[in-house]
């Protein structure tokens, strides 16, 4: 097993590095950095949050991020 199967391993558990296996195997598969998987999901949140009524500065306090930074995701999701 190579060593990336092995850290995989002692953090899922073998039962689920074997579904991961049975289901993708010889497959790639990308994971995408941490820093974009949290933007995605606070990016989902503030459009959520702004979807049900809250203001932009209560967002942005919340979820401890500038006015401007709520605004731009807003902006994007009108936009798409």
């Amino acid at each position: 097993m190579t060593d990336d199967l092995e850290k995989l391993k002692s953090l899922i558990g073998e039962e689920n590095l074997q579904k991961i296996i049975e289901h993708f195997g010889g497959s790639s598969i990308y994971f995408p950095q941490v820093k974009k998987f949290r933007l995605a999901e606070l990016k989902k949140k503030i459009v959520e949050e702004f979807q049900k009524g809250k203001t932009v500065k209560q967002i942005a306090r919340e979820s401890k991020v500038s006015i401007n930074t709520v605004y731009r995701l807003i902006d994007q999701l009108r936009r798409s």
